[in-house]
């Protein structure tokens, strides 16, 4: 059963994350040794997160995932899930034991400030066939 509900929300996740303004994954479809990254809020200069706004994980340089806000995340049992795909041969995305980055887009535009995780299980690193829960703050 948690199979097929953790499979039902990353179904959600790709049609939500084709909706993406911003940021544009480096992968086409995920690997079998993905991560799923649960934010359980996120803050723009002490403002949360609205619908519509994005969040783009990346490793280094390279987005490994992104997530479409749907409503504004304010706490468990609430959150918005971002799978990330892991690198593989032939296959960009991330490497395990790589920090996992952040990036807010808000009303349409990409914001500068640096994103500051708070990580309640797992992180700070991707790790393969692994989960992390995370509060997101960015303060300019």
């Amino acid at each position: 059963m948690k199979k097929l509900i953790v499979s039902i929300l990353a179904f959600m996740l790709f049609s939500i994350g084709a909706y993406s303004q911003c940021f544009t994954p480096v992968w086409s479809e995920p690997s079998q040794d993905s991560m799923l990254i649960y934010v359980s809020m996120a803050s723009l200069n002490g403002t949360n997160l609205q619908v519509g706004d994005e969040i783009g994980v990346f490793d280094r340089e390279e987005c490994v995932g992104v997530g479409v806000l749907t409503q504004e995340l304010t706490g468990a049992p609430i959150y918005l899930v971002i799978e990330v795909s892991r690198q593989r041969p032939g296959s960009p995305g991330f490497s395990p034991g790589n920090t996992i980055l952040y990036r807010f887009c808000s009303g349409g535009e990409v914001a500068n400030p640096a994103v500051i995780p708070t990580y309640i299980s797992n992180g700070p690193n991707f790790s393969a066939n692994d989960s992390c829960v995370v509060e997101l703050r960015a303060i300019n």
